[in-house]
């Protein structure tokens, strides 16, 4: 589907494969009255692209992706809504990937992005993207997902980049690779889990600095809790942080 005329357009429902793309020049927006800008409820093996469109201010999700093989989000901004984008699956295919690239997601009241299944995993891979000025987490890698997530700015969110766990057999895990985290209010990398749940985080060549307040000593830079692994590659910037490092931080060598 071309968007060939700028303009304002209703909410969009997925049901199958299919590539929505509004091309240099023409500005697409979708501005939801009520609900989710783009809902997908696409099958086992299809794959959904969304390029180009300017989804602004809803009440509920951005893209909120509840089933099919892939999404492929590209020079997107999503703005204003509860979460930007929502990979939240309840049933379907036994793996979802996630593709997200070249997007700005800003003031949304919770989550930029948010990762999280309760069948199989879902699988997400960041790259170029700026998440600005959320109420809750920039990226957000829950349980059952793995994510990798590369030259991202994640900026004046409460938390920069977190990865979690809800409980046992709900691992999660974050690789973190050129990035920053810069402003955010609680934390700018964290890692965390509920008892019996684990959840790693691996970060590399980045930088995470002017994060935390004052007010609390488990604010800062980045913070390590419960039975989570938070990893660093010994070749980030941590500094100008309320406290750079919180927990135990262990590191890990290239192969």
């Amino acid at each position: 589907v071309l968007v060939l005329d700028t303009g304002g357009y209703g909410p969009v429902s997925i049901g199958k494969a299919v590539s929505i793309e509004a091309p240099p020049g023409i500005e697409a927006f979708i501005h939801p009255p009520s609900g989710s800008a783009i809902t997908i409820l696409a099958g086992g093996a299809d794959v959904v692209v969304v390029r180009g469109l300017t989804l602004s201010v809803g009440p509920s999700y951005g893209i909120d992706f509840q089933s099919g093989l892939a999404l492929h989000v590209e020079r997107c901004v999503i703005q204003g809504f509860q979460t930007g984008i929502v990979a939240l699956r309840g049933s379907g295919t036994i793996q979802s990937d996630v593709f997200i690239e070249d997007t700005v997601i800003r003031d949304c009241s919770f989550d930029a992005i948010s990762l999280l299944t309760f069948v199989g995993v879902v699988r997400g891979t960041i790259d170029g993207c700026n998440l600005e000025a959320n109420g809750s987490i920039g990226l957000d890698s829950f349980s059952v997902s793995r994510t990798v997530v590369r030259k991202t700015v994640a900026a004046g969110n409460s938390v920069g980049f977190a990865v979690g766990s809800d409980g046992p057999g709900r691992p999660a895990d974050l690789t973190i690779d050129g990035c920053t985290a810069a402003s955010n209010p609680v934390r700018g990398i964290q890692a965390d889990a509920l008892p019996g749940g684990s959840a790693d985080v691996r970060f590399s060549n980045s930088t995470i600095t002017g994060n935390g307040g004052t007010t609390s000593v488990v604010w800062g830079g980045v913070g390590q809790f419960n039975s989570t692994q938070c990893l660093s590659r010994l070749n980030n910037t941590v500094e100008g942080n309320s406290v750079d490092l919180i927990g135990t931080i262990g590191s890990y060598t290239p192969h």
